[in-house]
């Protein structure tokens, strides 16, 4: 699918790559064969990550996670800082308010994954059952 579609070489219709993308990969990811796998451009870096399946890196980190991932973590949150302070834009072309629009909607992704993942975290860690007794006196809950 790539030789068809250009995958190995993202592109525009007229030939331009893009800026400020990454393409993290798992070792042993079925999918990564569909992936970018060399990067094409310094500023569309690709990471490889060890022992790791499909989106090994955007679960929420635990201390068992194995090592690579958690170096892989650590490599794409300076690669997004990175990205954050260069221009984006497209080769050549000033920021529009589309532009704008789009980096503001991509940042507010990243947002909600990342309180998606407190959440989750915090749901695993209040997962604790507590008993709750019925006062029949005025019929409300009290914790025990």
């Amino acid at each position: 699918t790539n030789y068809h579609y250009g995958g190995f070489l993202p592109s525009d219709t007229k030939g331009n790559l893009g800026r400020c993308v990454m393409f993290p990969n798992g070792e042993i990811d079925p999918w990564q064969t569909c992936s970018v796998r060399r990067a094409p451009d310094p500023d569309l870096p690709v990471l490889m990550v060890d022992g790791a399946s499909h989106h090994a890196w955007t679960w929420p980190s635990r201390s068992e996670d194995q090592e690579s991932v958690m170096t892989a973590r650590m490599k794409i949150r300076r690669q997004v800082d990175q990205f954050l302070r260069m221009d984006c834009s497209e080769v050549g072309q000033p920021h529009s308010k589309t532009t704008n629009w789009l980096l503001i909607a991509a940042v507010a992704v990243a947002a909600i994954a990342v309180l998606a993942m407190v959440i989750a975290v915090a749901v695993r860690r209040c997962r604790r059952p507590r008993a709750v007794l019925l006062n029949q006196s005025n019929m409300s809950l009290q914790p025990q």
